[in-house]
């Protein structure tokens, strides 16, 4: 049943659609004071905050004349006893790298710290060194401003005080779209190519409410937003969810999926999930096709079908582009989903897609296939009451990152990649059942 044709769940779409809007790139302009051998040495940052909390910070050693770089990572603070602090968010500097400046110089490394304010947002509130270090009793950050993708757009010269004119964050920001080559038309324009997506969702599981609706909602979202308002492409929805959802019409719905040599596919499952283990040489998990509202329950073998082999069956359709992510558990059949209580941060401003990164993600003539699940072989995926699952979150959010001004040249193994490590991070610091810390690792199937 064609997701978009359904009442109930058009409804939904809608509120989440006009409900929250797209969030991306965060950049300050922060002036601080830290020592180094002794004495205070001055220094401006460009800060840049990518929605899936990883980012790049360049700055300026005010009394050496030296210019850094280093990436940047999210995570929260973390308390005596080991949990969360979620008052205080932690960007902990990483691989640093001089631009310009002396020979000698040796970028020191920061950590930059966000504190809760009152209206509910992270603001700058001070930096050390190295991850580790205690947080200061008081702020050492003198400037902080928020440059709003707008303000930041009028602003060449605050830029170009640390990029290069011809650096592709500068041209992304400045002149996001591409040059073509005079009198060729993009092959996408006359071949007019097709986004087809099938969402799959357990939205009757009372275990699972309102995680699954939810995840399918922003996904559904996010692709529609993508082919239809910015590469002006048709997206056709399925969707299987409620009282529909089962083996046979999960099997009829790809079965259903007729692409073109130049169309696209996205293949989403949220639910439950398992490993069989009577078939070990499957790594990648069986979906629980089983109604949870049908009484007596068969037994999950009845009623279920496995995601590399959903892969493989979509992948033979022949499409330029093929995408297919699972968010479930991939551990016993008893295990559920584990709740955690920490939710990522969502303190982001909106910004706009860039085109050439764009057409990197979605229309290259280069034939492409992924398969990635939110956990690998005996983990459990993680969701929380506020955001869902972890692993739709992140991919979202790094899909996002990676369509913005502040990357060049985006690839889907970066995606999936930067999907994967905030994952991680974000799972490890959640208690289990079994007293330990959470482990969920996505996995991609990488072909021999």
């Amino acid at each position: 049943m064609p997701l978009k044709h359904n009442p109930f769940f058009l409804l939904l779409f809608l509120c989440c659609l006009f409900g929250t809007s797209i969030q991306g790139q965060t950049v300050y302009e922060l002036a601080y004071e830290y020592p180094v051998a002794g004495k205070m040495n001055p220094y401006s940052t460009f800060f840049s905050l990518n929605s899936n909390g990883t980012g790049i910070v360049r700055y300026k050693d005010l009394k050496a004349g030296s210019l850094a770089e280093m990436e940047i990572l999210e995570q929260y603070a973390i308390r005596p006893d080991g949990s969360a602090d979620t008052t205080l968010l932690i960007y902990e500097g990483l691989n640093p790298k001089k631009i310009a400046g002396s020979a000698k110089y040796i970028p020191v490394v920061f950590s930059y710290w966000f504190k809760l304010d009152s209206t509910g947002q992270y603001q700058p509130w001070a930096v050390t060194g190295k991850a580790g270090e205690p947080i200061p009793v008081a702020s050492n950050i003198t400037r902080a401003v928020l440059y709003q993708p707008e303000l930041l757009a009028r602003n060449k010269p605050f830029v170009l005080n640390y990029f290069d004119s011809t650096s592709s964050y500068f041209t992304n920001i400045f002149y996001p779209n591409p040059k073509g080559t005079k009198g060729v038309i993009p092959w996408f324009e006359t071949k007019k190519p097709r986004l087809f997506m099938l969402v799959v969702a357990s939205t009757r599981d009372s275990s699972l409410m309102p995680n699954c609706q939810t995840d399918a909602r922003r996904m559904v979202d996010m692709f529609t937003d993508i082919g239809e308002n910015e590469l002006g492409i048709p997206v056709l929805v399925d969707s299987v969810y409620g009282s529909r959802y089962n083996k046979a019409t999960v099997e009829a719905a790809v079965n259903r999926l007729k692409p073109g040599p130049d169309d696209i596919i996205v293949f989403y499952y949220s639910g439950h999930g398992f490993r069989d283990q009577t078939i070990p040489n499957k790594e990648f998990p069986f979906l629980d096709l089983r109604d949870p509202n049908n009484r007596p329950r068969p037994k999950p073998q009845a009623q279920t079908m496995n995601i590399q082999d959903i892969y493989q069956s979509i992948v033979q359709k022949g499409a330029r582009l093929n995408l297919v992510l699972s968010d479930c558990c991939n551990d016993t059949v008893e295990a559920k989903k584990t709740t955690s209580p920490v939710s990522p941060p969502a303190s982001r401003a909106p910004m706009k897609y860039n085109k050439n990164n764009l057409i990197a993600l979605f229309l290259t003539r280069t034939k492409m296939n992924f398969l990635m699940t939110a956990a690998s072989r005996d983990e459990r995926a993680i969701i929380t009451p506020r955001y869902s699952s972890y692993f739709t979150y992140f991919f979202i959010e790094s899909l996002r990152s990676y369509l913005g001004p502040a990357k060049g040249n985006p690839t889907w193994f970066q995606v999936l990649e930067d999907t994967k490590k905030q994952t991680n991070l974000y799972a490890g610091k959640v208690p289990c059942p079994n007293g330990n810390k959470c482990q969920q690792t996505p996995k991609l199937f990488l072909p021999r």
